[in-house]
């Protein structure tokens, strides 16, 4: 941020941001460094198709209609336009709050960039290894995912892969759902199904059906078959569609 632009105007030009930021971190005890990257990712919406989305969540307590897969597919420029947003603006517009929250500045936080995960597609702080039950970055911003009405909800081919692995590096059930949720949020998964072996074997493949078809397009990116790393083992993910079990 350039020396000669006062602190003050930085705070007047994110009023609407400092509002909703005093709110969650003093008056509802949020998170100070998550919930700055939080208002960072709805500023980001509000450039790519949702304006004054900042001003909207101030004024409703409504969940907002955003689609995950807008954010995961833009995630790179994501977490650029978040970091520039935490880093730049925010550590000044933001830094009286914090200090009356936690008694110290932005700067004495400490705070590091987010950085994405190259083998599994995941964000974390950049000095913090990923734990196995660790949550999303993006599922800590968004809302959980719902539940339809059984009416409301598509069709289990549009919502479901099917993933085959070899058995001397199998997934198991726990693992997988782990690292689907890690991805894209608690609750994503609606069931799993994996293949029935003998005690002494390893199963080779399962299929996973979720509770919308975000992950689905996620993952398969309009493709037949999708390859993906599960804390370093290589699934082979295919939609159900293409393999001919549409209804």
């Amino acid at each position: 941020m350039a020396d000669n632009v006062a602190a003050q105007d930085i705070k007047n030009f994110h009023l609407d941001a400092r509002v909703l930021y005093r709110r969650l971190v003093r008056d509802s005890g949020r998170g100070i460094v998550i919930t700055m990257q939080g208002i960072a990712l709805w500023m980001f919406l509000e450039g790519v198709g949702f304006p004054n989305l900042v001003r909207k969540i101030l004024k409703t307590h409504e969940m907002v209609p955003i689609n995950l897969l807008l954010v995961y597919t833009n995630r790179t420029n994501v977490l650029t336009k978040v970091n520039g947003t935490v880093f730049g603006p925010f550590a000044v517009a933001f830094d009286d709050i914090i200090q009356d929250v936690s008694g110290m500045s932005f700067t004495e936080l400490n705070v590091l960039p987010l950085v994405q995960d190259m083998h599994e597609g995941q964000t974390y702080p950049e000095q913090a290894a990923p734990a196995v039950d660790a949550p999303s970055a993006y599922s800590s911003v968004l809302p959980n995912h719902t539940t339809l009405d059984k009416d409301e909800r598509l069709p289990e081919t549009k919502r479901a892969i099917f993933c085959t692995f070899t058995r001397e590096y199998a997934v198991q059930q726990k693992e997988l759902e782990t690292f689907l949720e890690r991805s894209f949020g608690e609750g994503c998964v609606e069931k799993i199904t994996m293949q029935q072996v003998p005690d002494n074997e390893y199963p080779s493949w399962e299929t996973i059906v979720f509770h919308s078809e975000i992950p689905v397009l996620a993952i398969m990116q309009g493709k037949a078959t999708a390859s993906i790393s599960v804390n370093g083992k290589h699934v082979w993910a295919g939609s159900l569609e293409w393999n001919g079990y549409e209804s």
